[in-house]
């Protein structure tokens, strides 16, 4: 999981676009069975969830 964010850190990685449950726009980043939903902010990347994916869905 840590390579994987830190590709989307760097621009390397952009995962798809995801809208959460709540509303929220974000974009996701599958590892393994886990799913990152995250953001981007001015020069940052700010993790909203590290989801199960083997659960019922986050988004919508």
């Amino acid at each position: 999981m840590e390579r994987a964010l830190d590709l989307v850190a760097t621009g390397y990685m952009e995962g798809a676009s995801a809208t959460l449950s709540t509303g929220e726009a974000a974009r996701r980043c599958v590892v393994r069975h886990l799913v990152v939903y995250y953001r981007r902010t001015e020069g940052t990347v700010e993790v909203l969830h590290v989801w199960d994916g083997r659960r019922a869905p986050l988004q919508r």
